[in-house]
């Protein structure tokens, strides 16, 4: 159970981290534009998108200002679009990751920081390790909040267990005698 109070105090910081990493976010080039999709299976090969670093970032840049603007599930669109058009694109799924968190879809946001760690070690971008250690940030910060969450959890599971037991015992106590 997590209070009003924690839940602003998450947000702050996830909004904070947005804002601070996104300066090193911005300064990922993405590697191999002419990349076909891992699947192209597709029996028409019009329906294959092709890898464009270009309109992934012009993406990118369109969900940053989304997050910027509070518009988590608008920013949560054009992440996606923009690993689209680039799969191996590490600030992408660091934006998607926070948009994912700011929407309270923790175990998503975790898993978009993991792929976003993994896309940066794998980058040969000059700023990969700076988008690395944001991403490990960022993951470190959900991972927090979902263990607070789990032990708030317990205890209420707890408290409830002492509940059932203290009414189980009042129920007793008011049995009239036969």
């Amino acid at each position: 159970f997590l209070t009003p109070r924690m839940i602003r105090l998450h947000r702050l910081g996830l909004a904070a981290l947005a804002f601070a990493a996104a300066p090193a976010l911005a300064q990922e080039t993405p590697a191999d534009p002419m990349t076909p999709p891992a699947d192209t299976t597709a029996a028409d090969s019009s329906d294959v998108i092709q890898q464009d670093p270009e309109r992934a970032r012009a993406l990118y840049d369109e969900g940053r200002d989304a997050l910027r603007a509070s518009d988590f599930e608008g920013a949560l669109g054009k992440f996606d679009q923009a690993l689209v058009f680039n799969e191996s694109y590490a600030a992408a799924s660091i934006g998607r990751a926070q948009a994912l968190a700011q929407l309270g879809r923790l175990e998503d946001s975790r898993s978009a920081f993991e792929q976003a760690i993994a896309l940066a070690e794998a980058s040969d971008a000059s700023n990969a390790a700076d988008i690395a250690a944001a991403a490990q940030r960022g993951l470190d910060q959900v991972s927090g909040v979902l263990e607070a969450r789990a032990q708030a959890e317990a205890g209420a599971s707890a408290a409830n267990a002492v509940a059932a037991k203290v009414q189980e015992a009042i129920d007793l106590l008011n049995v009239s005698p036969v």
